[in-house]
């Protein structure tokens, strides 16, 4: 499920910046320029956003991974309190 949203906002972002690609090019032909410093902070806030949503998966996982071990924790001290 997590991955289909990631997908799915990475999807967005990329869409996001295709739509100011094409922004650029349409007004490069209309010979209106879109200045390249503000092309180049907007692909540098997109992959902001991208980074941010990977770092957020990761710490998800890791979450969730701790959570597991803790679990098999309490699993294995209630089988030994059971065996006692």
């Amino acid at each position: 499920m997590r991955r289909i949203l990631v997908r799915k906002n990475t999807e967005q972002i990329f869409l996001g910046l295709g739509l100011w690609i094409f922004a650029f090019l349409s007004s490069s032909l209309m010979g209106k320029e879109v200045p390249k410093s503000l092309i180049s902070m907007k692909i540098r806030e997109l992959h902001k956003k991208i980074r941010n949503m990977e770092d957020q998966l990761a710490l998800r996982i890791t979450q969730k991974k701790i959570l597991s071990l803790q679990d098999i924790q309490r699993f294995q001290e209630s089988m030994k309190r059971i065996e006692l």
